[in-house]
């Protein structure tokens, strides 16, 4: 049987459970996300897209305001590009929430990677 590990950062967990607590974590949070969206609209979602499109980490620590900007300059042309082409309202939404997934994704890949050694004890 597993041990059971609370913590306030799941995240830092290396054991065999890690990956199920962070699963966990995730599945806590989704009823926090429909709640937030209900009562806030979709307004904050499309800043944190902005954030994490220009580069900043959900960790924290990692990030420039002109990466942010340059996200949210990202994301606007995207939805304007959207609207002139014509693309169906219900279609928009899928298409920017599949590019939200794709740059949270890619940056949750990046942050938990196994980090390269270097130097002279590396392996070759």
């Amino acid at each position: 049987m597993d041990k059971l590990i609370v913590s306030n950062a799941p995240h830092i967990h290396t054991s065999d459970s890690s990956r199920r607590v962070m699963l966990d974590v995730v599945i806590a949070l989704l009823p926090a996300t429909v709640a937030a969206v209900v009562i806030f609209g979709t307004g904050a979602l499309k800043v944190i897209a902005a954030c994490v499109i220009g580069g900043v980490s959900f960790n924290g620590g990692i990030g420039t305001v002109p990466g942010v900007v340059i996200g949210s300059i990202i994301l606007q042309a995207i939805n304007y590009g959207l609207y002139f082409l014509g693309v169906n309202a219900y279609l928009q939404y899928i298409i920017r929430g599949a590019i939200i997934i794709i740059a949270v994704t890619t940056s949750a890949l990046r942050e938990f990677a196994p980090k390269k050694k270097s130097g002279k004890g590396a392996a070759k």
